[in-house]
């Protein structure tokens, strides 16, 4: 466990709905609509997946973190359980709100679920594992 979020510095890829978390499997939010035929959504999706790209977190061995939304930093606690991969975390600060920040900020504090490796991929689910949060540590560009 710690070994995952011990491991450097993570980056949002995207939210996935209709998701089955147990296989790692859903639909990307932003990446669809930045695929989308509507040019004008297609537009939303890709600003919107340029700003995400820059959220990060980086989980610290004392059970503290830091990170980067939006306009501004978020810090706080957070604590895993390697046997059964449950997750929590509680936010001591955060930046001002954003729609974008206000997601983030959701996603993570419903977490429950996790699972992923130290070489590139976290999931955090909520409780009903039907959507996932997909951090990367490779930012994209």
């Amino acid at each position: 466990m710690k070994e995952i979020f011990d491991s450097g510095t993570w980056y949002v890829l995207d939210y996935f709905g209709q998701a089955n978390f147990d296989k790692a499997k859903g639909r990307p939010k932003y990446t669809d609509m930045a695929h989308n035929d509507d040019p004008q959504v297609a537009a939303v999706g890709r600003k919107n997946l340029a700003i995400i790209h820059q959220f990060s977190i980086t989980f610290k061995e004392d059970g503290t973190f830091t990170g980067e939304l939006q306009n501004g930093a978020i810090e706080g606690l957070w604590e895993a359980d390697g046997d059964n991969h449950t997750f929590r975390i509680a936010f001591q600060r955060t930046p001002a709100s954003t729609t974008l920040n206000e997601e983030f900020l959701e996603a993570m504090q419903e977490a429950v679920w996790y699972r992923g490796d130290s070489q590139g991929f976290l999931l955090l689910a909520p409780q009903d594992k039907k959507s996932f949060l997909q951090l990367t540590h490779h930012p994209e560009n």
